[in-house]
């Protein structure tokens, strides 16, 4: 009631009401109270001690179970310690059949300070800071737990302006290499080229360093697989464009073998040595970082060879996973064949490549 009311006046008010002497806005207005709250006090007059017993609530169907949360945790520390959590979700569901939501797989990875390797600074400094409060920076289980002193730590990259992208497949391809990748304890190079278009992992191969053959090799895997790129667009290295000392004009320039290749099927090659220019290619080579590694000693492979038949089996997966379509048309030319292909990227690769497809 919005205001104290003599219990007599109420009592009075209520016995006109039932014996319908009295109309309920008239005695809202007597008592000063709402209409609502009138039939309130009616409905307690008639039933004095029955009260609404509020029900249990039943607990979501999505909850996990307590051992299945046991084994997701197990699972993490052990068989994908160095998985991010998006990662481990996919391999959760594709590998061990456990159907779990990915926030809830966060919220309960969390909860027993299992940090992804690939967090920010911020969250891995807050979840020290919990573990010394909690006196278990030394515990044995923690010191499984290689995240907590992890450097791995991902700048945010400077403003740049928006470049505009092509929606035609095969219009733009952009190439890198990336080097900390480590193959039967070595450091390996893995080569990489992506279409602009739609995200379509086109060529992948490992190396030993940065090289002409790396190149040489997944060049081929594109044109023998989609066709003819119209553009490339790839780093400022002499690989690709030498230019001799003091000297700017293009007819006194040595021709590397590479853009040679280029110009022998029609390809423009275009280089920068602006990373953001090729933006895309850069988180391609983040996403591969993040995962191949992995992906590699969950398989147990420990040679390059074995490393370059999984990447052919292993894109298609990941293509699966992060392309999308491409509402343009398609600018890739005719495929060549594999002795036109041999011929003009390099000779040293002819006798390899006929052998392999032989």
């Amino acid at each position: 009631m919005n205001k104290k009311v003599d219990d007599s006046l109420v009592n009075l008010v209520m016995q006109k009401l039932e014996n319908k002497e009295m109309k309920v806005p008239t005695a809202s207005v007597i008592l000063g109270i709402s209409i609502r709250q009138i039939y309130k006090i009616l409905r307690l007059r008639k039933e004095p001690f029955k009260r609404k017993v509020k029900t249990i609530r039943k607990p979501p169907s999505n909850k996990i179970k307590k051992n299945t949360e046991e084994k997701v945790v197990e699972l993490y520390r052990s068989k994908y310690r160095k998985f991010s959590y998006i990662h481990f979700h996919e391999k959760l569901e594709s590998e061990e059949n456990i159907i779990i939501n990915l926030k809830t797989l966060e919220r309960t990875l969390m909860r027993h300070y299992l940090v992804s390797p690939f967090a920010n600074k911020k969250t891995k400094k807050n979840v020290k800071k919990i573990l010394q409060s909690l006196n278990q920076i030394n515990d044995p289980v923690n010191e499984q737990n290689p995240y907590l002193n992890n450097n791995i730590i991902f700048e945010p990259s400077s403003i740049h302006n928006r470049i505009h992208h092509t929606k035609d497949f095969g219009a733009l391809i952009q190439l890198d290499a990336r080097k900390d990748f480590y193959i039967d304890e070595e450091k390996r190079t893995l080569h990489l080229a992506i279409d602009v278009a739609s995200s379509i992992f086109v060529g992948a191969f490992f190396d030993k360093e940065e090289t002409l053959t790396g190149y040489q090799h997944f060049l081929h895997q594109i044109i023998t697989k989609y066709g003819i790129p119209k553009y490339i667009l790839t780093d400022n290295r002499t690989v690709f464009e030498y230019l001799k000392k003091d000297t700017g004009q293009e007819s006194k320039n040595t021709l590397i073998q590479f853009k040679y290749s280029c110009i022998q099927l029609g390809i423009k090659l275009n280089t920068t040595s602006v990373a953001t220019f090729k933006a895309i290619i850069e988180r391609g080579n983040g996403t591969f970082g993040r995962r191949i590694p992995q992906e590699l000693s969950i398989a147990n492979i420990k040679n390059i060879k074995l490393a370059n038949v999984f990447l052919t089996n292993y894109l298609p997966q990941i293509n699966n996973l992060f392309a999308h379509e491409y509402p343009g048309k398609t600018y890739l030319k005719l495929r060549p064949t594999l002795k036109q292909s041999t011929t003009v990227l390099a000779l040293f690769l002819k006798g390899n490549l006929i052998r392999r497809h032989a």
